[in-house]
């Protein structure tokens, strides 16, 4: 398939090579799953955040933004099986960050790709399209801004997932930062943050 040629954004980064997870810098993945959920308004009944430390989960030395109990009049209605489904499909990635990742850049595209050699191509031409993970589609923009690639992932029902690819000048580490807009009733965006070192060159 032929990719259109675009010009990289003004300030545009080299994002390429294998990068493995900083776990220590990194958001916890077992507060991150739990967090998703609640905050995607998958959670049940009762109070969900009675196990996660006051509502806050994430960063290790920080925590995210926001926490504190559920507002008074915040929806939290179960989904149906399908929904579910879906919405456990389009958020393993976040849920589950990869602890590896390759990155192919060319001026048309980005390409990421996971261990288990799951790969998304991302077009940096600030248009809308559709692409699959698992049996599940969604909406996808995604853009240079500046030294920054930004993707919009569009999980429908208003629910808007954010990935902003960046080095870090003085670690040359890769930064992703995940914003996901919260479910009404919330301060929000709920934020990931997943640094990634790169790769030892094999001899």
């Amino acid at each position: 398939m032929l990719l259109p040629m675009v010009a990289w954004g003004q300030g545009a980064v080299d994002l390429s090579g294998k990068w493995t997870l900083d776990t220590v810098l990194s958001d916890s993945p077992e507060q991150i799953a739990a967090a998703i959920r609640i905050d995607l308004g998958q959670g049940g009944g009762g109070n969900p955040f009675a196990d996660s430390a006051g509502g806050e989960a994430g960063h290790r030395n920080g925590g995210r933004r926001g926490g504190g109990s559920r507002p008074s009049g915040a929806p939290n209605h179960p989904a149906n099986a399908d929904e579910q489904k879906r919405m456990d499909e389009l958020t393993e990635s976040l849920r589950y960050p990869p602890t590896t990742v390759t990155i192919a850049q060319t001026p048309g595209a980005i390409t990421v790709t996971d261990e288990q050699q799951r790969a998304r191509m991302l077009t940096p031409t600030g248009k809308r399209e559709k692409q699959t993970v698992g049996s599940a589609s969604l909406d996808v923009t995604t853009r240079w801004e500046g030294p920054q690639l930004v993707s919009d992932q569009d999980l429908g029902n208003g629910q808007l997932v954010r990935y902003t690819y960046s080095i870090v000048p003085t670690t040359k580490q890769l930064l992703v930062r995940v914003a996901i807009d919260r479910t009404p009733g919330f301060p929000g965006p709920f934020q990931i943050r997943l640094v990634y070192n790169r790769a030892a060159a094999q001899p």
